[in-house]
């Protein structure tokens, strides 16, 4: 069972000014109203029911609540496609940076049919009194009782985690921001994945590195302590590509070979941070446009009177895109790494391990006894476990038939495909599709 450290760092002591910024926010960039601790009172069933169902009135008048004036990717994203699905329907749409906002309209008898939001427990307070259906998108939302629709950040860990262990990396570390649901439950997916390889280090720091430039300083010093005390080579998942790229900084500034001793995964592909400094961080694309989009075919339904959802919507992220922090595969030896190389690209082909040797030049038998001594595996092991992550991605990223799936990783019949996933995986390629249903949207 893999088991996980946490390297903590002090919250610094921050002048006046900056404390006051840090209480009036939660996220960076966006206003905090404090209104107490207790949650709103739970949505009852006959106030579900009374809720505004008019279809008459057209067109719909709908609130999109986000903060657009910071260069956040994802908070755009959303938006863009919460707005997409708005002009599709012909909706009325009003957009506006706070939730004030709102309450404000509602004093000049301006009613809303429905809200879309990066919703506190004021607003959702507020949508459930006027009985306004409200979505959320805000994984970490204080909020639990309105419907929420994001992705899912357990399963974004787990990618992380099977590209980490397709570079071959056996030790594994983790990065992340204090207080964000979504960070834990990355890292928490991150952890599931690589159960079995031992000690998982974490390093936690806060959001927005404390506000101040004393507080990043010991941020920096913190990092780099944490750096140097981990056992390389170490493949490293960081739920965030901005803390990503100050990770990689301060690793550079110690000497620290990336991707050969520390290899980074990043989460979100921010790509001003992923792209344009040296080296290119390989990240997660999470697709928060479908966030947006089905934000707005679920408030519609609520709209049109559909009980509101039991559970989260959460969406599966998108792929995860190679860049300088992984193009590497560890391993101490020379041959294996090459094999290891040469099978990363060439899975998803009809190759076997006479065709691995063969293209380094060795016998099979030889390439056997390293595989053994290094990673204390067989190379169709390998072979198969690669071509098994790829098929995972297919089955929860597409709607393509099993034979299908079958014949894009490289197995000759859909036959082979299906003992070989159940021997890996415990149960059937349709079974795993079943259990973690992608959610196709046409035209996204």
């Amino acid at each position: 069972m893999a088991s996980s450290t946490r390297n903590e760092i002090d919250r610094p002591t921050i002048r006046s000014s900056v404390g006051q910024w840090w209480r009036n926010c939660h996220w960076p960039g966006y206003p905090f109203i404090p209104i107490g601790d207790q949650p709103p009172p739970a949505t009852s069933p006959a106030m579900a029911a009374s809720r505004r169902t008019r279809p008459g009135r057209e067109p719909r008048r709908v609130a999109i609540v986000m903060n657009l004036q910071f260069a956040v990717k994802r908070h755009q994203a959303i938006f863009a496609g919460a707005y997409r699905y708005a002009r599709q329907k012909g909706w009325q749409v009003d957009t506006m940076p706070f939730s004030k906002q709102i309450y404000a309209a509602a004093r000049r008898e301006a009613d809303y049919d429905g809200i879309i939001a990066r919703a506190d427990r004021k607003l959702a307070n507020y949508a459930d009194a006027a009985g306004i259906p409200l979505v959320n998108c805000w994984y970490s939302s204080p909020v639990r009782n309105m419907p929420l629709v994001n992705v899912d950040y357990r399963r974004i860990g787990g990618l992380a985690s099977d590209h980490l262990q397709a570079r071959g990396f056996r030790r594994f570390a983790t990065a992340g921001y204090s207080g964000a649901r979504s960070s834990s439950d990355a890292e928490e997916g991150f952890r599931a994945a690589t159960d079995g390889f031992g000690q998982i280090d974490s390093f936690i720091t806060s959001l927005g590195f404390g506000g101040s430039p004393e507080s990043f300083a010991r941020f920096e010093r913190s990092a780099g302590s944490w750096l140097d005390a981990l056992p390389r080579p170490v493949g490293v998942f960081v739920t965030d590509d901005v803390l990503a790229r100050h990770l990689i900084n301060v690793a550079i500034v110690r000497g620290i070979k990336i991707p050969e001793e520390l290899a980074f995964v990043g989460m979100f592909n921010d790509e001003p941070f992923c792209l344009l400094a040296d080296p290119t961080i390989t990240s997660i694309e999470c697709r928060f446009d479908r966030v947006g989009y089905r934000s707005g075919r679920l408030l519609e339904a609520l709209m049109n009177g559909q009980a509101t959802p039991d559970e989260p919507l959460l969406l599966p992220p998108g792929q995860l895109i190679p860049r300088d922090t992984t193009d590497m595969f560890a391993s101490g030896d020379e041959l294996v790494a090459q094999a290891l190389r040469f099978i990363a690209d060439n899975c998803h082909k009809p190759i076997n391990v006479t065709t691995v040797a063969e293209k380094l030049r060795v016998c099979g038998r030889t390439l056997a006894r390293h595989f053994k001594q290094e990673r204390g595996c067989r190379v169709i092991d390998e072979l198969t476990r690669m071509r098994i992550t790829r098929a995972k991605r297919l089955l929860v990223e597409s709607d393509v038939p099993i034979r299908t799936v079958a014949e894009q990783c490289g197995f000759a019949t859909s036959t082979q495909f299906i003992l070989a996933f159940r021997r890996v995986e415990g149960t059937t390629p349709g079974d795993y599709r079943s259990r973690h249903e992608a959610t196709i949207l046409s035209g996204l």
